[in-house]
């Protein structure tokens, strides 16, 4: 509901990051899914703040509402996994029968 109203505030903005984070820990680790995290902190929590400078913000971020990009394409990668059956949630079995097991930051 918040990335697609054009309108949303950056406090509701946690509702969107609440739901990234909720994402990426509920499954296994990989690069492709770190990298989206990771881009994502910065593009929704910090291209608002005082560390990008205030014409790339006033001029690009607000206008254009990149915040709500990443949260898109987050949103659409889940929407491809599970039309796809993709979407392996940790603890629960793969299809050769095995269970898969928490993944530890070692094997990123």
């Amino acid at each position: 509901m918040v990335i697609f109203n054009h309108k949303a505030e950056s406090p509701t903005f946690v509702i969107v990051t609440a739901g990234i984070g909720i994402w990426y820990f509920s499954q296994r680790r990989d690069r492709v899914n770190l990298i989206l995290l990771i881009v994502s902190f910065f593009l929704i929590s910090m291209s608002v703040s005082d560390l990008v400078p205030a014409p790339v913000r006033n001029d690009f971020v607000r206008p254009y509402s990149i915040k709500a990009v990443m949260g898109i394409v987050i949103w659409f990668k889940i929407l491809y996994e599970q039309l796809t059956l993709r979407y392996r949630p940790l603890g629960v079995a793969d299809p050769s029968g095995a269970t898969l097991a928490k993944s530890t930051s070692a094997s990123i």
